[in-house]
């Protein structure tokens, strides 16, 4: 008996897999058999030196009219379903009559078909209806599609629950859609393309903006969210250039990637007060943003979040967060020991705390603005990128504590004239930390390591590498706290940083007054002489 059964399942599993394998064509539309009765209409394959490939997508045009039944090979089989995708986008692609035998659609059966100007349903059907020239389910619960040539005002049956994946999908000349305040559901991509909508206001119970929900929405102007939304989809609105403000509500935690890429117009956004992460690109190009306030919830940002956003000038952090802080608009981790973000629209000069030990991976990049960019005392690390396209920065002076430089640190800042390196040790960096340009500037060392630097891995490519002298060395030597002139205060202030106590600013290149890349009792003696004017 169970050898019996063995055999049958087998014979019935080769069976199955033989009738799944089944892809014909009749009158120009391609179909696959899924039972001895049924069959599934699909795309047509594409021929490839052995058998049938589905590799190269083909896509059905002009007016398709499904049939019922089809006949092949003798057999006459029952159209039940339409494969999911399978006239997705069809750009030449008019007009779909669905008969009453098919009751499966997939989820996106008419996304981003640009001329696409009738979808008609037989009346009998027990899956689908058309309300005003759109397909729904029978109940008028779900709005599965919209044809893409359907233009002006739409307004969605009050019964209406759901808006299905990519419902909208390329539909360029609708100007409004009325959503009732029944639904509680909006699928990925549902308004992607609509190039004409210019407002839209979301009903309370829908829970998240998913994915490309508003994906190049390029004449939006004005977006309402219900307090309902927790969280903001990847490229949810993704090139909504005429975006200017959006007030997201106060229960969103998350906002992910490229959620706003390229909203050049958006001034302001109102910080939600439970917002936990801001992931990666998120508000990029987004050129206008003048500032953001991370909440006292918020846990992660990620490094390049807001990169292009040339105006903004300050990221600020609420007091009590226990993982951020900030000074100035400069982003730091709570003790300020690795700096995060310096803005895009910083202007000017800047002088990094002395706190900080570390300067995060994108730390300055795309900081175009600032023109001098001081580095503290204290400074071990600089990560990946660090400062790319810092365009406008003309020099910088790396302190003598500098320990490593990650890869494409200084990439894109065609204007540095000079590297000074004052690390009596050479730093250990990698194969692609400086790139061509940089190696074309001249390299300033500390004498007494001038030798290592020539013969140091990837230092050594550096076309001119020469000691530190006063020369190179802008301000005036001895000025250790940087007001301008030579005093006892820039004594202690010296002092100080040997013996390793809190001081006011040091300015470490002053100070080293000797050239040697080290902060010793011989450079306070050098300004004991400038004070005593010797």
């Amino acid at each position: 008996m169970m050898k019996t059964r063995i055999i049958l399942t087998i014979i019935a599993f080769l069976t199955f897999i033989s009738t799944e394998a089944t892809t014909f064509e009749v009158n120009e539309i391609w179909y696959t058999i899924t039972s001895d009765q049924t069959v599934c209409l699909v795309i047509e394959p594409s021929a490839s030196g052995s058998g049938t490939s589905f590799v190269m997508r083909k896509t059905y045009e002009g007016d398709i009219i499904i049939p019922e039944t089809v006949t092949y090979e003798g057999t006459t089989y029952t159209v039940t379903a339409v494969e999911n995708g399978t006239f997705m986008e069809s750009p030449k692609l008019t007009s779909v009559s669905i008969p009453a035998t098919v009751t499966a659609l997939g989820e996106t059966p008419f996304s981003a078909c640009s001329k696409l100007n009738a979808i008609t349903v037989a009346p009998e059907n027990p899956a689908y209806t058309i309300v005003d020239g759109l397909l729904y389910d029978k109940a008028i619960t779900t709005l599965l599609a919209c044809p893409g040539t359907k233009a002006g005002a739409i307004t969605i049956p009050s019964t209406v629950k759901t808006i299905g994946k990519a419902a909208f999908h390329g539909c360029a000349s609708i100007t409004s859609v009325d959503i009732p305040q029944a639904v509680n559901e909006i699928g990925a991509r549902a308004f992607y393309g609509c190039k004409k909508l210019t407002s839209i206001v979301v009903p309370e119970g829908v829970p998240c903006v998913k994915d490309s929900m508003f994906y190049s929405c390029s004449s939006m102007t004005s977006v309402t969210l219900p307090q309902t939304i927790t969280s903001i989809g990847v490229n949810a609105f993704y090139h909504c250039n005429l975006l200017k403000t959006v007030a997201l509500p106060d229960a969103v935690e998350e906002i992910h990637e490229r959620a706003f890429n390229l909203c050049y117009s958006m001034t302001t956004v109102t910080t939600p007060a439970n917002l936990k992460r801001i992931d990666y690109r998120a508000f990029d190009n987004c050129t206008k943003l003048k500032g953001f306030t991370l909440p006292v919830s918020f846990t992660l940002l990620d490094s390049l979040a807001f990169c292009g956003c040339s105006e903004m000038r300050r990221i600020d952090v609420a007091e009590g967060n226990a993982v951020y802080s900030s000074v100035d608009g400069v982003l730091f981790n709570k003790d300020m020991t690795t700096l995060l973000c310096c803005p895009g629209g910083k202007l000017g000069d800047y002088v990094v705390p002395e706190s900080v030990t570390t300067i995060g991976d994108y730390g300055f990049y795309y900081c175009r603005t600032l023109q001098s960019i001081t580095l503290p005392y204290s400074l071990k690390t600089i990560g990946n990128h660090a400062f790319r396209f810092c365009s406008a920065l003309k020099t910088i002076a790396l302190p003598p504590t500098l320990e490593t430089i990650a890869h494409d640190a200084f990439s894109q800042c065609p204007n540095i004239k000079s590297f000074l390196c004052y690390a009596p040790n050479v730093p250990d960096i990698v194969s692609s930390t400086f790139n061509a340009n940089n190696y074309n500037v001249p390299l300033y060392v500390p004498y007494v390591a001038l030798d290592d630097y020539q013969n140091a891995p990837y230092w050594q490519k550096f076309a001119t590498i020469l000691p530190i002298s006063s020369d190179v060395v802008a301000g005036i030597l001895g000025d250790a706290n940087g007001d301008g002139e030579v005093t006892i205060t820039d004594i202690t202030v010296t002092v100080n940083a040997i013996i390793k106590q809190e001081r006011n600013h040091f300015v470490w290149q002053m100070a080293d007054m000797n050239f040697d890349g080290a902060i010793t009792i011989a450079d306070v003696t050098g300004i004991i002489d400038v004070v005593l004017g010797e």
